[in-house]
């Protein structure tokens, strides 16, 4: 029987299904995470993500079924062994999965909404149906039409629109597939634009503010006298430049949560291109020379199936550095597998209070006068706490020498705390920041 296929065939049979398997489970672990949250299911970002996970899923499973459904017999297709009805069902399906790369589309659009106008999540609710309804409608009617005129046949890789039908499988998936491309590459185009011109902003905004700073550490007189009253002390109104300064130079919170963003959409948009590029590749390849090379083809047996464990990784990703900063010292495996054991919603909440307090255990016994010496988990939390004594200290302050002196000596700590761990002023990290946009931050960036 192994005599009458060559390697290539039994390639193109196999090689799909560990592929699919990965995609599977990394497809399950999104939609679990999400599902199992009422704050993530709350938030449009995470809705668009279980909508792509579920097509996912969906498009995976059906290509892990790989040579299978095709009709028993068939000529030159390695473990074939199924029915005409079973090689539709999984032509239906293959077909339907079309609905991924336009979810990736309706992914960049929330994107350009979010990073390049601005927009609110009370704004994204009302364009949010929008964003699912074509992916589902598209993807549903495609493969409805399919069905009702009888067009799926072998590919010899799995079921799908007959070879012969071009007019269905330019229409009805490349098509389609190459305008998603198009969205998603001006989608990031238009999101780094936008960056690079806040971070253009943020230069001339610091510049200025550098100019201020050395005006008043120069002793600027009149500058002092304007940011106090004859009844301040002199503690007060060092105090009070203190704030003036760090207030000045802070850069706006919206560069960092659209860098973040824009990082974030960037890595989706490879995992969409690295799953697609080889199926566009094979039909261009088609429709120039009548034949597709098989390097391309074995590659897009590979890399087709693969969205759903490549959108996990991009997924988790933040997770994992955020973890990772925290315990340098862990390794990659010990992390993945506290990650996976930790998306139970109970396991997750004891993951994070085993973090925190082995963290807060380390800083009790640091040294605050050697901060360097210390693991930089431990300076990290001295930092947050004492940049979080600041407020505290301005607002019981009554005015007094004793009072704004406990304040200085704060600001002082959290300052050379913030300089031996990050290189750079407190301001520049901790200061005033516009709630609604972190929680944009939170529903996209913390999972």
């Amino acid at each position: 029987m192994s005599a009458e296929f060559s390697w290539k065939q039994k390639w193109l049979a196999i090689t799909p299904k560990p592929f699919a398997v990965l995609s599977i489970t990394g497809s399950m672990y999104i939609i679990k995470h999400i599902v199992t949250s009422p704050q993530r299911r709350g938030s449009v970002y995470h809705r668009l993500l279980l909508g792509l996970s579920i097509y996912d899923f969906m498009t995976s499973s059906a290509v892990f079924m790989g040579s299978w459904p095709i009709p028993s017999g068939t000529d030159g297709v390695y473990l074939a062994s199924g029915t005409v009805n079973t090689c539709a069902a999984q032509g239906f399906f293959i077909q339907n999965g079309i609905g991924t790369p336009l979810y990736n589309a309706s992914l960049g659009l929330y994107y350009v909404l979010v990073v390049f106008l601005g927009w609110k999540e009370d704004q994204l609710k009302k364009v949010e149906p929008f964003l699912h309804f074509f992916p589902i409608g598209f993807s549903v009617t495609t493969a409805v039409i399919a069905a009702a005129t009888d067009s799926y046949r072998s590919s010899n890789v799995w079921c799908w629109i007959t070879s012969s039908n071009t007019a269905f499988r330019m229409g009805f998936f490349y098509g389609p597939v190459w305008a998603a491309m198009a969205t998603v590459a001006i989608s990031m185009f238009l999101i780094y634009y936008k960056v690079l011109v806040q971070e253009r902003k943020v230069m001339k905004y610091q510049h200025a503010a550098s100019i201020v700073q050395n005006s008043v550490a120069g002793g600027n007189n009149e500058a002092s006298a304007s940011m106090s009253t004859p009844t301040d002390s002199p503690s007060s109104s060092i105090r009070r430049r203190s704030i003036f300064n760090r207030r000045q130079s802070q850069p706006p919170s919206t560069l960092r949560q659209s860098r973040r963003i824009a990082s974030q959409g960037l890595f989706y948009v490879v995992s969409f291109f690295l799953t697609f590029v080889f199926p566009s590749w094979a039909r261009v390849s088609q429709m120039v020379s009548g034949t597709s090379p098989f390097a391309v083809t074995a590659l897009f047996a590979v890399f087709f199936p693969l969205q759903g464990f490549f959108n996990a990784m991009v997924y988790f990703r933040p997770r994992y550095l955020r973890y990772r900063q925290a315990n340098p010292d862990v390794g990659i495996c010990r992390i993945l597998w506290r990650g996976l054991r930790s998306l139970s919603p109970k396991r997750e909440s004891m993951f994070h209070v085993q973090n925190s307090s082995q963290a807060s255990g380390r800083c009790t016994k640091a040294s605050i006068n050697n901060p360097t010496a210390r693991d930089s988990m431990s300076v990290k939390i001295e930092v947050e706490n004492a940049a979080a004594a600041i407020p505290h200290q301005a607002s019981v302050s009554g005015g007094s020498d004793n009072d704004d002196n406990a304040y200085s000596q704060t600001t002082l700590k959290a300052e050379r705390l913030h300089h031996a761990l990050y290189g750079k002023p407190i301001a520049e990290v901790h200061g005033d920041v516009d709630e609604e946009e972190e929680e944009k931050v939170e529903d996209m960036d913390q999972f």
